[in-house]
């Protein structure tokens, strides 16, 4: 019986791997503010949707982005899985 839990907790593995092989898109991205004296890093599956949530998050003192004025985009790298 053990040896069975053990086969099926491998196939079930196995099986959340061989999804990972969809096509998927991750971004990590580094915001800055104008004076460039704050950095932001960040990872969303929709870059331009978060751009825009920091922008319009400018100025709130809820979110780090918003408190530091972390909107200008620095940097920008696109990956398929995430670990």
């Amino acid at each position: 019986m053990f040896m069975n839990d053990l086969q099926y907790i491998h196939g079930a593995t196995e099986t959340k791997l061989k999804a990972m092989k969809k096509t998927y898109s991750f971004w990590v991205y580094i915001t800055t503010n104008p004076e460039r004296s704050t950095l932001y890093i960040g990872m969303t599956n929709n870059l331009i949707r978060r751009l825009v949530e920091h922008y319009m998050q400018r100025g709130t003192s809820e979110h780090f982005t918003g408190r530091y004025y972390c909107y200008s985009l620095v940097w920008c790298e696109w990956h398929q899985y995430v670990f």
